[in-house]
């Protein structure tokens, strides 16, 4: 879990208000935003055995709920729920054991997504808005959705996105200050 070890020390940092990004670490720097090492301080709290085996928990986690969430997304069809995500989970199942044995943020900022989607297509846009904007914490993907509530004129949840990420980016402060 050499990603996670990444995001681990991001956390111990945060946690002693240490600078983040040194070139000293080398390949593998932290490259995330600030607020995202204060959201792995939780973890750096626990030994780093402990912090792996929750995150690996955490992971499985979000890749059960992204299948579900897809799986209940589909329209009936003659073809079985099951079936379809057995082909889905086998056909990615190489780069789905790499994600856990890395324990990168992809399956966390996935599941973030499939919320946002989720809550879009049930009207609650709110919802959406903040799950799209925290998972801007750890990597821009979601900023492709952004055309689309403008296009949409989902106001709230284009408007929730950039208020939670907003709040997020300055929540670095109360650790380092301006």
């Amino acid at each position: 879990m050499s990603d996670f070890g990444v995001c681990y020390r991001g956390g111990e940092r945060a946690l002693k208000g240490e600078t983040l990004f040194r070139a000293t670490d080398g390949h593998l720097q932290f490259k995330y935003a600030p607020v995202s090492a204060l959201f792995f301080a939780g973890f750096a709290l626990l030994p780093f055995e402990a912090a792996k085996a929750l995150w690996f928990v955490l992971s499985l986690v979000f890749l059960f709920g992204v299948v579900r969430m897809g799986l209940n997304a589909l329209p009936p069809s003659p073809v079985r729920r099951g079936l379809i995500g057995a082909l889905g989970f086998l056909v990615m199942a190489k780069f789905l054991a790499r994600e856990l044995e890395l324990g990168q943020v992809n399956l966390l900022i996935l599941f973030l997504l499939a919320l946002m989607t989720k809550a879009l297509a049930g009207g609650r846009q709110i919802p959406a808005g903040i799950a799209a904007g925290a998972s801007l914490f750890f990597k821009p993907y979601a900023l492709i959705f952004l055309p689309y509530l403008l296009v949409k004129r989902k106001w709230k949840a284009l408007a929730t996105t950039v208020i939670t990420a907003v709040a997020g980016f300055a929540l670095p402060i109360i650790a380092y200050g301006p």
